[in-house]
Protein backbone atom coordinates (compact mmCIF):
# COMPACT_ATOMS: atom_id res chain seq x y z
CA UNK A 1 0.00 0.00 0.00
CA UNK A 2 2.82 2.17 0.93
CA UNK A 3 4.82 1.50 -1.94
CA UNK A 4 1.52 2.00 -3.95
CA UNK A 5 1.07 5.63 -2.86
CA UNK A 6 5.03 6.56 -3.23
CA UNK A 7 4.56 5.34 -6.55
CA UNK A 8 1.40 7.57 -7.73
CA UNK A 9 2.90 10.23 -5.86
CA UNK A 10 6.01 10.41 -8.12
CA UNK A 11 4.28 9.79 -10.76
CA UNK A 12 2.03 13.05 -10.04
CA UNK A 13 5.07 14.95 -9.19
CA UNK A 14 6.66 13.82 -12.85
CA UNK A 15 3.58 15.24 -14.40
CA UNK A 16 3.44 18.29 -12.94
CA UNK A 17 7.30 18.92 -13.80
CA UNK A 18 6.74 17.94 -17.17
CA UNK A 19 3.72 20.48 -17.47
CA UNK A 20 5.98 23.12 -15.84
CA UNK A 21 9.06 22.75 -18.79
CA UNK A 22 6.42 22.67 -21.62
CA UNK A 23 4.10 25.69 -20.28
CA UNK A 24 8.03 27.67 -20.18
CA UNK A 25 9.07 26.33 -23.43
CA UNK A 26 5.99 27.45 -25.11
CA UNK A 27 6.39 30.94 -23.33
CA UNK A 28 10.02 31.22 -24.85
CA UNK A 29 8.68 30.29 -28.32
CA UNK A 30 5.87 32.62 -28.44
CA UNK A 31 8.05 35.33 -27.24
CA UNK A 32 10.17 35.02 -29.81
CA UNK A 33 7.91 34.18 -32.15
CA UNK A 34 6.37 37.25 -32.05
CA UNK A 35 9.16 39.62 -30.92
CA UNK A 36 8.55 42.02 -33.54
CA UNK A 37 4.76 41.95 -34.45
CA UNK A 38 3.41 44.89 -37.01
CA UNK A 39 1.46 45.10 -40.51
CA UNK A 40 2.40 46.58 -43.63
CA UNK A 41 -0.25 48.03 -46.25
CA UNK A 42 0.27 47.24 -49.75
CA UNK A 43 -0.76 48.90 -52.60
CA UNK A 44 -0.56 48.38 -56.31
CA UNK A 45 -0.93 50.15 -59.75
CA UNK A 46 -1.78 49.19 -63.06
CA UNK A 47 -0.83 52.67 -64.53
CA UNK A 48 1.39 52.88 -67.62
CA UNK A 49 2.08 56.95 -66.99
CA UNK A 50 3.98 58.36 -64.63
CA UNK A 51 1.00 59.44 -62.43
CA UNK A 52 -0.18 56.35 -61.39
CA UNK A 53 -2.77 55.48 -59.51
CA UNK A 54 -2.52 52.84 -56.58
CA UNK A 55 -5.30 50.71 -55.19
CA UNK A 56 -4.66 48.36 -51.97
CA UNK A 57 -4.34 45.37 -52.50
CA UNK A 58 -3.38 43.28 -49.12
CA UNK A 59 -1.83 43.25 -45.90
CA UNK A 60 1.85 42.09 -44.64
CA UNK A 61 1.68 40.50 -41.19
CA UNK A 62 5.31 40.45 -39.59
CA UNK A 63 5.56 38.21 -37.05
CA UNK A 64 9.12 37.68 -35.99
CA UNK A 65 12.00 39.27 -37.26
CA UNK A 66 14.49 36.80 -35.47
CA UNK A 67 12.62 33.86 -37.81
CA UNK A 68 11.86 36.28 -40.38
CA UNK A 69 8.05 34.79 -40.67
CA UNK A 70 5.51 37.12 -42.28
CA UNK A 71 2.36 36.39 -44.43
CA UNK A 72 0.32 38.08 -46.92
CA UNK A 73 -3.54 39.20 -46.37
CA UNK A 74 -5.78 40.42 -48.25
CA UNK A 75 -9.86 40.56 -49.16
CA UNK A 76 -9.30 42.07 -52.56
CA UNK A 77 -10.23 40.39 -55.72
CA UNK A 78 -9.24 41.60 -58.76
CA UNK A 79 -12.20 43.56 -61.56
CA UNK A 80 -12.14 42.44 -65.06
CA UNK A 81 -11.00 46.02 -65.65
CA UNK A 82 -8.28 45.51 -63.20
CA UNK A 83 -7.37 41.92 -65.04
CA UNK A 84 -7.66 43.58 -68.57
CA UNK A 85 -5.66 46.32 -67.58
CA UNK A 86 -2.52 43.89 -66.29
CA UNK A 87 -3.08 42.14 -69.23
CA UNK A 88 -2.68 45.62 -71.75
CA UNK A 89 0.19 46.62 -69.26
CA UNK A 90 2.28 43.36 -70.23
CA UNK A 91 1.19 43.36 -73.52
CA UNK A 92 3.03 46.95 -74.04
CA UNK A 93 5.79 46.01 -72.15
CA UNK A 94 4.69 48.27 -68.75
CA UNK A 95 5.73 47.72 -65.70
CA UNK A 96 3.63 46.21 -62.70
CA UNK A 97 4.41 48.85 -59.32
CA UNK A 98 4.15 48.01 -56.13
CA UNK A 99 4.30 50.03 -52.83
CA UNK A 100 4.40 49.81 -48.82
CA UNK A 101 3.37 52.90 -46.93
CA UNK A 102 6.08 53.53 -43.76
CA UNK A 103 5.38 56.13 -41.41
CA UNK A 104 8.10 59.22 -41.43
CA UNK A 105 9.84 59.98 -37.65
CA UNK A 106 6.80 62.63 -37.57
CA UNK A 107 4.14 60.25 -37.44
CA UNK A 108 2.57 62.77 -39.37
CA UNK A 109 2.94 61.75 -42.97
CA UNK A 110 3.46 58.28 -44.44
CA UNK A 111 6.29 57.75 -46.44
CA UNK A 112 6.18 55.17 -49.53
CA UNK A 113 8.60 52.67 -50.58
CA UNK A 114 8.43 50.95 -54.45
CA UNK A 115 9.38 48.49 -56.40
CA UNK A 116 8.12 46.80 -59.43
CA UNK A 117 8.57 43.97 -61.97
CA UNK A 118 7.97 43.69 -65.33
CA UNK A 119 3.89 42.54 -65.79
CA UNK A 120 4.69 40.25 -68.55
CA UNK A 121 6.13 38.30 -65.80
CA UNK A 122 4.23 38.61 -63.28
CA UNK A 123 1.19 37.68 -66.20
CA UNK A 124 2.96 34.52 -67.33
CA UNK A 125 3.17 33.53 -63.79
CA UNK A 126 -0.38 33.85 -63.42
CA UNK A 127 0.35 36.10 -60.41
CA UNK A 128 2.60 33.82 -58.31
CA UNK A 129 5.18 36.39 -56.82
CA UNK A 130 7.67 36.82 -53.47
CA UNK A 131 7.69 39.95 -51.77
CA UNK A 132 10.73 40.56 -49.53
CA UNK A 133 10.64 43.26 -46.85
CA UNK A 134 14.11 44.93 -46.36
CA UNK A 135 14.43 45.73 -42.79
CA UNK A 136 17.74 46.97 -40.39
CA UNK A 137 19.52 45.67 -37.49
CA UNK A 138 16.41 47.27 -35.18
CA UNK A 139 13.42 46.11 -37.74
CA UNK A 140 12.85 49.65 -39.51
CA UNK A 141 11.53 49.02 -42.55
CA UNK A 142 14.31 50.18 -45.33
CA UNK A 143 12.88 48.80 -48.44
CA UNK A 144 10.98 46.44 -50.49
CA UNK A 145 11.18 44.39 -53.65
CA UNK A 146 9.31 42.08 -55.51
CA UNK A 147 9.51 39.15 -58.06
CA UNK A 148 8.12 36.82 -60.19
CA UNK A 149 7.73 32.97 -60.18
CA UNK A 150 8.38 33.31 -64.11
CA UNK A 151 12.05 34.41 -64.67
CA UNK A 152 11.70 36.40 -67.73
CA UNK A 153 8.93 37.31 -70.46
CA UNK A 154 8.30 34.23 -73.20
CA UNK A 155 5.73 36.31 -74.79
CA UNK A 156 2.95 33.41 -74.09
CA UNK A 157 0.15 35.47 -72.07
CA UNK A 158 -2.13 33.49 -70.89
CA UNK A 159 -5.86 34.27 -71.15
CA UNK A 160 -7.40 37.31 -69.28
CA UNK A 161 -9.99 34.26 -67.33
CA UNK A 162 -6.44 32.65 -65.98
CA UNK A 163 -5.59 35.76 -63.69
CA UNK A 164 -7.58 35.11 -60.72
CA UNK A 165 -5.69 36.02 -57.13
CA UNK A 166 -2.39 36.32 -56.29
CA UNK A 167 -0.06 33.55 -54.69
CA UNK A 168 2.09 35.71 -52.97
CA UNK A 169 5.40 34.55 -50.68
CA UNK A 170 6.77 37.17 -48.31
CA UNK A 171 10.00 36.90 -47.19
CA UNK A 172 11.84 39.00 -44.53
CA UNK A 173 15.32 40.07 -44.78
CA UNK A 174 17.34 41.79 -41.88
CA UNK A 175 20.36 43.50 -42.39
CA UNK A 176 23.88 42.92 -40.03
CA UNK A 177 25.48 45.41 -39.04
CA UNK A 178 29.46 45.14 -40.08
CA UNK A 179 32.27 45.82 -38.15
CA UNK A 180 32.96 49.40 -37.33
CA UNK A 181 36.81 50.10 -38.92
CA UNK A 182 39.39 51.02 -35.93
CA UNK A 183 40.10 54.56 -37.17
CA UNK A 184 42.85 55.89 -34.96
CA UNK A 185 44.45 52.55 -35.27
CA UNK A 186 44.86 52.43 -38.48
CA UNK A 187 45.89 56.33 -39.11
CA UNK A 188 49.09 54.99 -35.93
CA UNK A 189 50.00 52.30 -38.42
CA UNK A 190 50.16 54.04 -40.90
CA UNK A 191 52.17 56.81 -39.26
CA UNK A 192 54.45 53.51 -38.05
CA UNK A 193 55.15 52.57 -41.46
CA UNK A 194 55.67 56.14 -42.63
CA UNK A 195 58.78 56.28 -39.90
CA UNK A 196 59.62 52.99 -40.90
CA UNK A 197 59.93 53.91 -44.81
CA UNK A 198 61.98 56.78 -43.56
CA UNK A 199 64.36 54.77 -42.18
CA UNK A 200 64.76 52.30 -44.51
CA UNK A 201 65.63 54.87 -47.37
CA UNK A 202 69.00 54.75 -48.98
CA UNK A 203 71.23 57.45 -49.12
CA UNK A 204 72.84 57.82 -52.41
CA UNK A 205 74.58 61.27 -51.81
CA UNK A 206 78.58 60.80 -52.19
CA UNK A 207 80.89 60.51 -49.59
CA UNK A 208 81.79 64.65 -49.21
CA UNK A 209 78.39 65.31 -49.26
CA UNK A 210 77.25 63.13 -46.38
CA UNK A 211 80.29 64.64 -44.12
CA UNK A 212 81.43 67.72 -45.50
CA UNK A 213 80.02 69.43 -41.91
CA UNK A 214 82.75 66.89 -40.41
CA UNK A 215 85.74 67.10 -43.07
CA UNK A 216 85.83 71.00 -43.49
CA UNK A 217 87.31 71.56 -39.90
CA UNK A 218 89.40 69.22 -40.21
CA UNK A 219 91.55 70.24 -43.15
CA UNK A 220 91.13 73.43 -41.60
CA UNK A 221 92.77 72.56 -38.75
CA UNK A 222 95.62 70.25 -40.73
CA UNK A 223 96.20 73.79 -42.25
CA UNK A 224 96.62 75.11 -39.39
CA UNK A 225 99.43 73.31 -38.07
CA UNK A 226 100.80 72.80 -41.24
CA UNK A 227 101.37 76.62 -41.34
CA UNK A 228 102.74 76.51 -37.42
CA UNK A 229 105.25 74.04 -38.23
CA UNK A 230 106.51 76.11 -41.32
CA UNK A 231 106.62 79.33 -39.05
CA UNK A 232 108.59 77.51 -36.23
CA UNK A 233 111.22 76.22 -39.25
CA UNK A 234 111.52 79.27 -40.59
CA UNK A 235 112.32 81.00 -37.21
CA UNK A 236 114.89 78.43 -36.66
CA UNK A 237 117.00 78.78 -39.46
CA UNK A 238 117.13 83.05 -38.58
CA UNK A 239 118.64 82.24 -35.49
CA UNK A 240 121.49 79.81 -36.46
Amino acid sequence: MAEHLAAKCYNNLLLTLLFIISSLMTLALSEDEYDGLYTLNVEHSFSSGEEAVFSKRGVITLHSLKSGTAEFFTDFELSDTQRQQLKELAANDGVYRLRVGRVSTDENSVNYLYSFVKACALVESRLSDVITVHVDHSGSLIGISVTTTAPWCSGRLPAVGDLQDFNTTVEVQQSVTGPIPETQAYIQRLEMEKQQAKGQQVDNRSFFAKYWMYLVPLVIFIMIVQNADQGAQGGGGGRG
